[in-house]
């Protein structure tokens, strides 16, 4: 793989999250997704991974466009989780 197989895309989720515990009404959240070729013999040709380095995950989708809606559905899964888990700790 060199440089040319791999595109930063930084993609703001307008993901807008209550923090009572910093008495934030609340936060915009933006995160970094790289954006990678897939190149593993399991996948057909135009796959790209989508990697959200800080959140720890990864998910892929078809062209570049489809990694990056893959990304936004997780990170929104992501958060959604998180919340509930806030809420049950209530």
């Amino acid at each position: 793989m060199n440089i040319r197989d791999v595109i930063l895309h930084l993609v703001q989720y307008d993901y807008r999250i209550l923090c009572p515990t910093f008495n934030i009404a609340e936060v915009l959240m933006q995160y970094s997704v790289l954006i990678e070729a897939v190149t593993d013999s399991g996948f057909p040709d135009g796959y790209y991974y989508a990697h959200i380095p800080s959140l720890g995950l990864t998910t892929h989708g078809f062209g570049i466009e489809g990694a990056k809606i893959a990304s936004r559905d997780l990170i929104g899964l992501w958060i959604a989780e998180k919340k509930a888990i806030l809420s049950l700790e209530r």
